[in-house]
């Protein structure tokens, strides 16, 4: 006998929107570089000195030349066999993940999330008001959600991967802003 998770209203709603979204064109190598020189701008502005960032997945915003920018630290989550992510310098050595995508190797010294001051948050939607949508593990609001003090959370993405609405649970964490290849934004909660 086989379980099966029950998909409620909130998950179904999701799970449509992220079909949706996978029809979107990917983030150009030009949306990109806008985009990262936004985010140097806000970073350097708000002189945090040590921000969590994403390596883009195939399609995702890819945020390199933020990387390379000296003075500020630069860190990467993992995403281990079981368990939540981890946090871990950039600077480390990498591996590709079973999914394609790079991330520390297994023997990576960890972070504490307490270094952190602010995060460019990764996503598949997000909407004006914080709303994000992920693809659809839980892992980024689990850690973010931990996360103690709070750090400054922007949401990176295109413009067109603003919606008008996301549906949010109480396990949901909302960014406070956006960056696309438009600018930045901060968002409204209400």
């Amino acid at each position: 006998m086989t379980s099966s998770r029950y998909l409620g209203p909130m998950d179904s709603e999701k799970s449509v929107l992220r079909q949706w979204a996978s029809g979107l064109q990917p983030a150009s190598e030009e949306e990109s570089l806008r985009i990262a020189s936004t985010a140097a701008d806000v970073v350097e502005r708000n002189e945090w000195s040590t921000v969590l960032t994403f390596l883009a997945m195939p399609g995702e915003v890819n945020l390199q030349d933020l990387h390379d920018r000296p003075g500020i630290r630069f860190l990467i989550t993992r995403t281990p066999r079981t368990g939540d992510l981890t946090i871990h310098d950039l600077a480390g050595e990498l591996e590709v993940h079973p999914l394609g995508y790079r991330q520390p190797a297994p023997d990576a010294p960890e972070v504490s999330p307490r270094t952190v001051e602010a995060v460019l948050v990764p996503g598949v939607l997000f909407d004006r008001r914080g709303g994000r949508l992920g693809h659809g593990k839980g892992y980024y609001d689990r850690l973010l959600g931990s996360m103690r003090p709070r750090p400054y959370l922007i949401g990176v993405t295109l413009d067109r991967r603003v919606v008008p609405q996301i549906p949010v649970d109480n396990d949901d964490i909302r960014v406070d802003a956006l960056i696309t290849e438009q600018g930045f934004t901060e968002v409204s909660s209400f």
